[in-house]
């Protein structure tokens, strides 16, 4: 479940925070390539993705592909995911 807030307002740009938790994701606690739906389709230019606080690199750690984010690491469903963007 995300909590979507709306972190700043620069002109006619949004920062938007949105957090989730590993169990958010599909697949099985402590398992890679675990694919989590959100809401940046409507983003522009890169997202900003941490897990339990750690940076993740796009192409490395997580890819994107339309709302959906999927992670390449190992995620387990208790774990803390908060990703930022701008729309």
């Amino acid at each position: 479940m995300s909590d979507n807030i709306l972190l700043k307002k620069i002109g006619g740009m949004q920062i938007i925070g949105e957090s989730f938790v590993g169990s958010d994701c599909n697949g099985t606690d402590g398992q890679t390539n675990r694919v989590l739906t959100t809401s940046i389709s409507n983003a522009i230019g890169e997202i900003t993705l941490f897990v339990d606080g750690t940076f993740l690199r796009k192409t490395d750690e997580y890819t994107t592909s339309g709302n959906d984010i999927t992670i390449l690491i190992k995620i387990w469903d208790i774990q803390k995911i908060d990703l930022r963007y701008v729309q």
